[in-house]
């Protein structure tokens, strides 16, 4: 565990130019929310 003066030193990057940020998701998503598919979903969709 660190130290408590060191907790905000953490420092996180990502230096592959190949990852991409929400992995593509964000137009998927979007496009879920526009259509109200997350609604239409929990209409018709039981997971009990």
């Amino acid at each position: 565990m660190l130290p408590c003066e060191q907790t905000n030193r953490i420092h996180v990057a990502f230096d592959d130019h190949r990852l991409v940020a929400n992995a593509g998701l964000i137009l998927p998503v979007t496009l879920v929310h526009h259509l109200s598919l997350g609604e239409l979903v929990d209409r018709h969709v039981d997971l009990v």
